[in-house]
């Protein structure tokens, strides 16, 4: 069976006019594509702007969008550049705009050297990994040229005047351009810093201390009397809590609030830094931290109560986060306890709050039985940003941001009622603080509307120190922050002991340290000063970072010394 010639090209003619006909336009396509990928991007700044509550993300935003599309579509006779062009400048501006959508804030070095422990806002996942699915197809979206009137490049400098003398009035905070340009302005500063301290020799640099000074007064101290010369202390340091949760009026935290009006508590207090591997070792050594898991050769209460006889020891609620249980073991405890059943009960294969108290309890009942007093302390992570109570739950349980609060504070209360019934009661110290600050995501921001607060890292956190019988009462700390809270117990313990401590005793009643007044997270700098917080002024920030590189520097040569003596 044969076909002519004429019959194939007729056949063929009419497959590919069936073909053409069925197949959209492709510039219809493009333009379809252009807009959609345009209003995607607009969409965002609306919505993030909205979430933030502030207009000068959207026109800071929107110009710089409007910035973008002029640039491209002066690019666009050459079309695979313009595409590419336009694919990298959508790509960063809708990861920013995601960011500031969720986290209340554009990408940052915390969020980036905490990449490791990504897992821990898993609270999220899906949410989160839809959102980068979006973010990609809508930015590699082809476009094509859109015709306008007036000149393309009158447009241009238009459009950047406007962005100039808006940045220039409000600030670069809002840019989500600048915003890149001042994370590799920070990771300069670092690798500046970082090269500082490796060349550094020994120096006349005074950091040591020979004692930690006594401010709490033998006054005041008589009228705790029945305190043991040496009771036992349990520091808790419960994961990202700020203090406005704890006197919120839906009494989200009742029984740490009853605990806070039954002891020594500090008001005006502010984290120093952030985030937990910063916040937990910080506070412990009375000092600041260049990179995460740096570890700390100078001195730290741990060491100093060894010193005075006692065992040590840290709880580890995170027994499966191998990088976690390295950072603590770093800390030079006596032990680091832990539950290595191979079912976590909490979040994130963590230990739930239920099930670390009541490993805090067990850990208490057995180092209580030995001749030696016991320090230990714990870090509860189940109120850990993007997650929920696996256990107790706020009212109706439909709000996950007050549940994991309202969750640890049951376990929290339960935790004091068991140990009110042993012997331990009556003879230790309970002191119960933070990490560091809630930090402010979109989570928070909805569950507390009516709080004030700007920054996402930086809050007045808890501090306080309970002790059966004790005197009890609210001492105001001015602004001061957590490098205070060791040297703060150990003069209301009153312990003293060479030291290289940043911070000083809450008990006096001012300071002129500037560091008890300065957040760093080795990137970004506030003023936290008489409660409000503010960037540094210029001579503030020089005096700071003399103060930063002269702790680093002693921490490098008193490292190297170390590890000489050692080999």
């Amino acid at each position: 069976m044969s076909l002519s010639l004429g019959k194939i090209e007729m056949t063929y003619d009419k497959i590919s006019e069936l073909i053409i006909n069925r197949i959209p336009d492709r510039i219809t396509v493009c333009k379809i594509t252009t807009l959609l990928k345009y209003m995607f991007s607009f969409v965002l700044v609306c919505v993030s702007a909205l979430k933030n509550q502030e207009q000068n993300y959207f026109a800071v935003g929107f110009l710089e969008l409007l910035l973008i599309f002029v640039i491209t579509n002066i690019l666009i006779n050459n079309k695979m550049i313009a595409n590419v062009i336009n694919d990298i400048l959508l790509l960063f501006f809708n990861i920013q705009m995601i960011i500031l959508l969720y986290a209340n804030t554009y990408l940052s070095m915390v969020m980036l050297t905490s990449i490791n422990s990504i897992e821990d806002i898993g609270g999220k996942t899906v949410i989160y990994i839809t959102s980068v699915l979006i973010v990609l197809v809508f930015s590699f979206l082809p476009i094509s040229k859109v015709k306008y009137y007036g000149n393309k490049y009158a447009l241009l400098s238009a459009v950047l005047s406007m962005e100039l003398i808006v940045t220039l009035f409000k600030g670069n905070g809002f840019s989500p351009i600048y915003g890149y340009a001042d994370l590799a302005m920070q990771h300069k500063h670092y690798l500046e810093l970082s090269k500082n301290i490796l060349n550094a020799e020994d120096t006349e640099i005074d950091l040591y201390k020979e004692e930690i000074e006594d401010y709490w007064k033998a006054d005041i101290r008589a009228k705790n009397s029945q305190m043991s010369e040496k009771p036992n202390i349990i520091l808790i340091f419960t994961e990202g809590l700020s203090q406005n949760i704890i006197s919120d009026s839906r009494n989200i935290m009742p029984n740490v609030k009853l605990y806070q009006n039954k002891s020594l508590s500090f008001n005006n207090y502010y984290n120093h830094t952030f985030a937990t591997y910063r916040g937990l070792i910080g506070q412990l050594y009375s000092g600041y931290q260049l990179s995460d898991m740096d570890s700390n050769p100078l001195i730290s209460i741990q060491s100093i109560l060894s010193d005075e006889g006692y065992n040590t020891a840290f709880i580890n609620t995170e027994p499966k986060n191998h990088e976690f249980s390295a950072y603590l073991n770093s800390f030079g405890f006596d032990e680091v306890v832990t539950d290595n059943s191979e079912k976590q009960n909490g979040m994130i294969n963590s230990i739930s709050d239920k099930d670390a108290y009541k490993l805090l309890l067990k850990t208490a009942k057995q180092y209580g039985s030995k001749d030696a007093p016991f320090f230990l302390s714990i870090y509860t992570f189940g109120t850990h940003a993007t997650l929920d109570s696996p256990n107790k739950k706020f009212e109706d349980g439909s709000n996950a941001e007050l549940n994991k609060f309202y969750n640890a504070d049951f376990w929290f209360g339960d935790f004091m009622r068991e140990l009110s019934l042993t012997e331990l009661y009556n003879n230790t110290v309970i002191i119960f603080t933070t990490d560091h600050a809630t930090y402010k995501d979109d989570s928070y921001s909805a569950s507390f509307p009516n709080y004030d607060r700007e920054n996402v890292d930086v809050d007045e956190i808890p501090f306080f120190i309970f002790y059966n019988g004790n005197v009890s009462g609210h001492i105001d700390a001015k602004g001061r922050n957590s490098l205070d809270m060791i040297p703060t117990v150990l003069d209301f313990m009153d312990i003293s002991a060479p030291n290289y401590f940043l911070g000083t005793s809450l008990f006096a009643e001012d300071s002129d340290n500037i560091s008890e007044y300065s957040f760093t997270d080795s990137n970004l700098y506030y003023s936290t000063k008489e409660g409000i917080v503010r960037d540094m002024s210029e001579q503030e920030l020089n005096e700071f970072n003399k103060i930063l590189q002269d702790y680093f520097v002693t921490k490098e040569l008193i490292g190297k010394s170390y590890n000489e003596h050692n080999d």
